[in-house]
């Protein structure tokens, strides 16, 4: 069973992104020699989970940045269809039993990649 797992930049006064949803923060952290565990991460995950904004923000990038991962998109505003190319899927469903189906039917972890509000709503229905 795979467990949800949140792997995010994070101030140590809890910030992730300015007030802006700006990411600027980071550029003095960015270091070729240094991935963070980050390429750890992605050998251990199956899916990717995320919220509306931080898949906006992600496909504002240019090249989709995940194209080995399946995405599952949590939003209310997104048309549901997506470039193939992502392979992502916008979903409607409630993200409680959405994250329990995906824990229960993967036997890779569960990346929750950003965004505060989903994250929130995330842990809500995640209590293990």
């Amino acid at each position: 069973m795979g467990q949800l797992v949140l792997y995010i930049a994070t101030s140590l006064d809890g910030y992730i992104a300015t007030s802006d949803d700006g990411l600027d923060w980071l550029k003095p952290f960015e270091n070729a020699d240094e991935d963070y565990g980050y390429h750890d991460l992605l050998e251990r995950v199956g899916v990717l989970v995320m919220g509306g904004n931080t898949y906006r923000m992600v496909e504002s990038f240019g090249e989709w940045v995940y194209p080995d991962h399946d995405s599952v998109v949590f939003s209310r505003s997104l048309p549901l269809a997506r470039p193939a190319h992502h392979r992502a899927r916008v979903i409607r469903e409630d993200i409680p039993n959405t994250i329990r189906r995906l824990k229960q039917t993967g036997a890779q972890d569960i990346w929750l990649v950003g965004g505060a509000q989903h994250i929130r709503a995330c842990f809500r229905s995640s209590p293990d």
